[in-house]
C-alpha cells in the first residue's frame, strides 16, 4: 500500500511537500470511498506520522475542516497524528452525533462517543437500549468497553431469549461473576431445558438432571406448558418438586397440584431406571438385541468379577486397583463429564475409567477429586513412560481432568490416541470417532453403544447401564489398539507415528522449549511374533511371516510401493536399501524389478500383494 501511495506522488517531490500542500489529505478522503477504506487511510496516516515536522497550521486547519469525513475506524489516529483533537469544538461533535443517530448510523456514533469521551453528554443507557433492540451488539460492546460502568447494564438488557448466550459470553469476557446476573442465569437454564426436551428422549433428560432439582422444576413447567401433564406430574412426584418449592409458575403449581390431589393423571416410569440392566442403553429405550452392540459378553466383562467401581471408601480396594494399573504394560483411559446447564458451568470430570488388559476400574472423581491418594496415582500413571496410555480424543478431556483434580501442568508420557493411529492407516479419515472404529469390519465389526453419551454421571449409585457403557468405553480401547497395532506393523508404520509424549496443561498453551520431551516410548516388540488376526479384511487371514524376509540377511533390499513412501524414507535413513516404486508403474513391471534386483516387495496394495504371491 505504501508503494501505491508513493507511485501516486511525484517521485521528485519529497513527501513533506505533499503534506504542506494538503495533497495527502485529499488522497485520504478519496481513499475512504475505495473498496479498501481501512488500508488506504491507515497507510496515508503512517506517511504523515513519519513527517510530523511538515505539519503546519495550514495543514491542521485543512484537517479540522474535513475530520468528520474521515473513516471512523482510523479517526482517533488521524486526530492524534495531526494534533487537532482538542481544537474540535464539543458542540460540533455533539451535533454530528445527533445527526448520525437520526440516520441510524450507530457504527459511527459509538466511535465518536468514545474518542471524544462524551458519555456525560448523552444518555448511554438509552443508547445501549437502542443498540440492543436493533441487534447492534458489537457496537454496544465497543461502547461499554470504553465506559466500564455500563457493562452490567448491557448484560442485563441482553438477558433475553435472543441474546442470552452472547450475554453469558460477555460475563466471562468482562471477568464478572455470574451470581450477579440471576435473570440471565435463569434464562440460560430455561433455554437449556427447552433444548434438551427438543433433542432427547424425556427419560434421558430427566436422568441427566436427576440431581438438579431446579432444572427438573423448569423441565416439569415446560412439559406442563406443552400439555404433557402426565409426564410433568410423574417427574414432580418422583422428585417431590411441589413439596420442595421447585415449581415456580403459579399456573403450573395449580394444575400439577390438582392432578396429584385428584389422581387424574397416568403415572409414567422413567424407563432407564425401571428397566435398568447391564445392557446397551439403546436396547432399553428402543428395544432390540444386546448382541447388535459391543456388550459385556463380547469383551468377556462382568461387574463384580473384572469391572469394579472405586470411590476410595474401601482403602484396600483402592490400593489394589491402583497397584494393578501401575504395574500394567498398557491401560485404556476414558472419562465422563458431569452436568452442564450453561456456559457458566465449568465442566468437571465425574468419572474416569481406566482399564488394564484384564480389569476395568471406574473411579468416582466426584468423591476422589480432593483425595491426595488419587491425585498422586493419576500423576504417577500419566508420567510413567513404561505404561502405554491408550485413549481416543483424550487431549481435551485431560485439560478438564487436571482442572477437576487441581493437578498442575505436566508431561504425559507414552500416550497413544487411537484417532491419530487410525489416520495413519487411513489418511482419508480426519477425525474417526470411537464408534466408527469399532464398526469397521477389520476391527471389532460391531456397533458401540452411545446411549449414555449424555447421562447423569454425577448420580450415585450409577445405573447398571451406565456401568456397562463406561466399562466398555475404556476396555474397548485396548482391544482396538491390539488390532490396529498389528495392522500398523504389517504396513510398516513406525511406532512414533502414533505413540508419543504429550503436554498436559490446565490451559491449552504451547509447550515451552524446556518442556519438549525426548523421543517416543516403545512397547515390548515380542507381539511381532504373533500372527495377524484372521478374516478381518482382505489383507488378513495370513501369517505375518508368509511374505516377510525371515531368515534372510540384514542386507535384504526392498521395493516399497508409493502408499508407503514414509516407510521407504524411514528405512533409507537407517541405511536400508529401500527403493520406492513409481505410483504409475504397472504391477508386472514392479514384479520384474523386484525379481531382477532380488528385492522384497513391501506393499499395502491388495492386488499387487496377491499378484506377487507365488511369483517371488
Amino acid at each position: 500500500m505504501r508503494q501505491i501511495i508513493e507511485s501516486a506522488l511525484d517521485s521528485t517531490v519529497p513527501p513533506s511537500q505533499f503534506i504542506t500542500s494538503n495533497k495527502l489529505l485529499e488522497m485520504l478522503l478519496v481513499g475512504s470511498h475505495l473498496p479498501m477504506p481501512l488500508i488506504w487511510p491507515r497507510s496515508i496516516i503512517s506517511v504523515i506520522s513519519e513527517h510530523k515536522e511538515s505539519i503546519t497550521k495550514e495543514v491542521q486547519q485543512a484537517a479540522l475542516a474535513c475530520w468528520d469525513k474521515v473513516e471512523f475506524n482510523v479517526l482517533k489516529d488521524f486526530l492524534s497524528t495531526l494534533g487537532i483533537r482538542d481544537d474540535i469544538q464539543k458542540e460540533e461533535v455533539v451535533l454530528r452525533i445527533q445527526d448520525l443517530k437520526s440516520k441510524g448510523r450507530w457504527s459511527d456514533v459509538v466511535p465518536l462517543l468514545n474518542i471524544f469521551q462524551l458519555s456525560d453528554d448523552f444518555d448511554l443507557r438509552a443508547i445501549i437500549d437502542s443498540l440492543v433492540a436493533k441487534d447492534r451488539i458489537n457496537e454496544a460492546v465497543f461502547l461499554v468497553e470504553a465506559n466500564p460502568g455500563f457493562k452490567e447494564y448491557l448484560i442485563e438488557k441482553m438477558s433475553t431469549n435472543v441474546h442470552a448466550s452472547k450475554a453469558a459470553d460477555l460475563v466471562k469476557r468482562f471477568g464478572l461473576s455470574p451470581e450477579n446476573f440471576p435473570t440471565l442465569t435463569l434464562r440460560l437454564k430455561k433455554k437449556c431445558a427447552r433444548y434438551l426436551l427438543h433433542n432427547y428422549p424425556l427419560a434421558v433428560v430427566e436422568d441427566y438432571m436427576w440431581t438438579r432439582k431446579e432444572m427438573l422444576g423448569l423441565i416439569a413447567e415446560e412439559l406442563d406448558h406443552k400439555g404433557q401433564l402426565d409426564d410433568a406430574v410423574s417427574i414432580c412426584k418422583r422428585h417431590a418438586l411441589l413439596e420442595t418449592g421447585f415449581i415456580k409458575k403459579k399456573d403450573s403449581i395449580d394444575r400439577l397440584s390438582a392432578a396429584l390431589a385428584g389422581n387424574t393423571y397416568t403415572y409414567k416410569e422413567n424407563i432407564l431406571h425401571a428397566n435398568d440392566d447391564f445392557v446397551p442403553t439403546e436396547t432399553i429405550l428402543n428395544g432390540g438385541s444386546a448382541s447388535d452392540f459391543i456388550n459385556f459378553s463380547t469383551l468377556e466383562l462382568e461387574h463384580g468379577r473384572n469391572v469394579f467401581f472405586v470411590d476410595g471408601k474401601d482403602a484396600e480396594a483402592f490400593e489394589k486397583a491402583t497397584k494393578e494399573l501401575l504395574s500394567s504394560k498398557m491401560v485404556g483411559i476414558d472419562t465422563e463429564f458431569g452436568v452442564s446447564t450453561s456456559t457458566f458451568d465449568q465442566g468437571k470430570i465425574a468419572l474416569i475409567q481406566i482399564s488394564s488388559p484384564t480389569t476395568t476400574y471406574l473411579f468416582d472423581t466426584v468423591l476422589l477429586a480432593k483425595d491426595p491418594r488419587f491425585c498422586k496415582f493419576i500423576v504417577d500413571l500419566f508420567s510413567n513412560g513404561d505404561i502405554l496410555k491408550i485413549s481416543h480424543g483424550f487431549s481435551s478431556d485431560s485439560l478438564v481432568l487436571l482442572r477437576t483434580l487441581t493437578i498442575p501442568d505436566m508431561i504425559g508420557r507414552n500416550f497413544c490416541d487411537l484417532m491419530d493411529m487410525y489416520k495413519e492407516l487411513d489418511p482419508s479419515q480426519k477425525q474417526p470417532s470411537l464408534a466408527f472404529l469399532c464398526d469397521q469390519p477389520e476391527l471389532i465389526g460391531k456397533r458401540l453403544s452411545k446411549g449414555e453419551q449424555m447421562s447423569g454421571w454425577e448420580n450415585r449409585p450409577l445405573r447398571k447401564a451406565q456401568i456397562h457403557y463406561a466399562a466398555i468405553d475404556s476396555y474397548v480401547l485396548i482391544e482396538l489398539f491390539k488390532m490396529m497395532d498389528k495392522m500398523c506393523l504389517f504396513r510398516g508404520i513406525p511406532l512414533e507415528a502414533y505413540n508419543r509424549d504429550i503436554p498436559l496443561k490446565v490451559k491449552d498453551a504451547k509447550v515451552n522449549e524446556e518442556e519438549k520431551v525426548d523421543g517416543p516410548r516403545r512397547l515390548d516388540r515380542q507381539r511381532a511374533d504373533e500372527a495377524l488376526p484372521g478374516n478381518r479384511g482382505r489383507f488378513f487371514g495370513i501369517n505375518r511371516f508368509e511374505h516377510f524376509y525371515v531368515g534372510k540377511s540384514s542386507n535384504t533390499a526392498f521395493l516399497i510401493d508409493c502408499m508407503l513412501d514414509r516407510l521407504a524414507k524411514y528405512a533409507r535413513k537407517r541405511g536400508i536399501d529401500a527403493k520406492s516404486a513409481d505410483d504409475k508403474q504397472p504391477h508386472d513391471e514392479s514384479l520384474n524389478i523386484a525379481e531382477k534386483e532380488n528385492r522384497v516387495i513391501v506393499t499395502r496394495n491388495a492386488k499387487l500383494f496377491e499378484n506377487s504371491r507365488g511369483k517371488l
